[in-house]
């Protein structure tokens, strides 16, 4: 831990010194980072209100949480694309024989429907 300052400065100095303009990393600004993708969590945000829906679902059938659901149908506004890629996280989590999904028009006045089906 001693000597990490001055490898990331040598570092610095041979790779990044003439790019970022500056003499010194102890004078360069922290990087930015614009990691916000709201489609990204507009797709997250639906898996966790189906995960909701299911687990409610078998709640309140009084089925434990393993057991199997016979099919969700899922309506959304989210692209086809980002709900396959969550079809195999939701088939793992719920136990769901049957998957489906319905893409929601964006001009619809609701941003998703959920159907389980025990």
């Amino acid at each position: 831990a001693p000597i990490t300052p001055f490898i990331t400065e040598e570092l610095y100095s041979h790779y990044f010194k003439e790019i970022e303009g500056k003499k010194s990393i102890h004078n360069a600004a922290w990087p930015k980072l614009d990691l916000v993708d709201l489609d990204s969590e507009k797709a997250g945000d639906f898996f966790i209100e189906i995960l909701q829906r299911a687990r409610k679902a078998k709640s309140e059938a009084n089925k434990s949480m393993k057991d199997p659901l016979q099919r969700i149908l899922a309506k959304g506004k989210i692209r086809v694309d980002q709900f396959e890629a969550l079809r195999g996280d939701l088939q793992a989590t719920t136990g769901a024989q049957i998957i489906e999904f319905e893409k929601l028009d964006p001009k619809s006045e609701i941003d998703f429907e959920i159907v389980i089906d025990l």
